[in-house]
């Protein structure tokens, strides 16, 4: 299970704001990158930023008046979107409106949150959608059976419980699914920690660099999977819609078995490079 760093980007007029949901963030043990809490006395700031970005699987854009008009919040976004389109290790850019602004141009294809005029529900929803990503997908599948949607997902105890305890849950898969991974990984406590560390944020990773356009094509025909209803025109837009329907839908077991079954190779390698303490450095070149 990965907990991957998110990083807060925002105007300091809008520090309150920030600090709320980086609290909220923490309670979940999330970690958190806020430069007020996070940069120490003498620190370069600029190298510090630009190391955090690095190292970050998500950002949080705040969006404001103020915020819209800062140099350097634009910058810290734009850094993030220039690495994903570099094909480099870029996270994914969640804007946050704290007021009615319209998003600037880079920011306008991506799915905003409000939090306003209802502020913790706006939250709620990012809680969620980050529980959702770094929490086992078994058990976030699990419990979306009865909660549907990402602010009820931010409440469910289960998710919002430690690391260690959720861990020692093992990883709740059909034994189908498991056979299918063994077959990958070769070796029974490989395979249990592989399923068990297969957080949805490590699906997408996996997904992205293994499911080519004859792949998409092959598991719609598959499953019965209308491909009609993905969004986007390049491949891996079409994959993450895939990800989000099979995920809204509880279906992520489903693609996870498929897909170990498809390319068992690439996905091997993929858990060397993302889950690199499983198999070990001298696997990642698989």
């Amino acid at each position: 299970m990965s907990n991957p760093k998110v990083f807060i980007s925002y105007a300091h007029t809008d520090f309150e704001a920030a600090r709320r949901i980086a609290d909220e963030l923490r309670k979940v043990e999330l970690q958190v990158w806020l430069d007020a809490s996070s940069l120490q006395p003498g620190q370069n700031w600029v190298a510090e930023i630009e190391r955090a970005l690095e190292e970050a699987g998500y950002l949080l854009a705040l969006l404001s008046s103020v915020s819209l008009a800062s140099h350097w919040v634009q910058r810290e976004w734009t850094s993030m979107l220039t690495r994903q389109l570099g094909g480099k290790n870029g996270g994914i850019v969640i804007p946050l409106r704290l007021e009615d602004v319209r998003p600037p141009t880079l920011l306008q294809p991506l799915q905003y949150v409000d939090l306003f005029p209802d502020f913790n529900a706006g939250v709620a929803r990012v809680v969620g959608f980050l529980l959702s990503q770094t929490r086992p997908a078994w058990l976030v599948q699990e419990e979306m059976k009865t909660r549907p949607t990402l602010a009820e997902v931010a409440t469910a105890p289960t998710l919002r419980a430690p690391a260690a305890v959720i861990q020692q849950r093992g990883h709740g898969y059909s034994s189908a699914t498991w056979q299918a991974w063994h077959t990958v990984m070769g070796h029974e406590p490989l395979t249990d920690a592989a399923l068990q560390q297969m957080d949805t944020r490590t699906i997408r990773r996996v997904a992205l660099r293994c499911v080519t356009l004859q792949h998409l094509q092959s598991f719609c025909i598959d499953t019965h999977t209308d491909r009609g209803s993905l969004s986007g025109s390049s491949v891996n837009e079409q994959i993450l819609s895939l990800l989000e329907l099979l995920l809204r839908e509880v279906r992520l077991e489903e693609f996870i078995r498929w897909l170990a079954e498809e390319a068992p190779r690439c996905v091997q390698a993929a858990v060397a490079q993302f889950l690199p303490e499983i198999l070990g450095p001298s696997s990642r070149g698989a």
